[in-house]
């Protein structure tokens, strides 16, 4: 396996392959996402809705490199705290883009339910003579 490269958070192309991540690697992936969250909750205020999505696709790449790349080492105690807070504010984002998209998803969903069932009913009366 290669070395990490602490290059991989901004050349994802030019570090291709399994590697090793270093803690600081680890903290920077984690810091890069917390980082997207925030970018990804103003663009939901925002209801700039290309931008959010095409910050949730770069959100959805650190976590898979997270996920699926090897860490050297065990985190020291200051990289765990590190670690948790920056869990903790990417989950607060989390939390307030959701209380942002999820009433938006509902009626989404509502006027989406209206049409089918409109559509069924005039269906229906259209197949029947009065």
């Amino acid at each position: 396996k290669k070395n990490a490269c602490s290059k991989r958070i901004e050349c994802p192309k030019f570090c291709e392959g399994p590697m090793m991540l270093t803690q600081d690697d680890v903290i920077s992936l984690y810091e890069h996402v917390q980082n997207i969250t925030e970018e990804m909750l103003v663009a939901a205020r925002e209801k700039n809705w290309s931008l959010f999505e095409e910050l949730g696709a770069k959100c959805t790449n650190e976590v898979v490199i997270l996920k699926s790349e090897e860490i050297t080492g065990v985190l020291s105690s200051d990289n765990i705290e590190k670690k948790f807070k920056l869990i903790q504010s990417i989950l607060g984002n989390d939390r307030a883009i959701r209380d942002i998209t999820e009433p938006w998803m509902k009626n989404l969903e509502a006027l989406i339910g209206n049409t089918s069932n409109q559509k069924k009913i005039e269906r229906f009366y259209n197949s029947r003579e009065f």
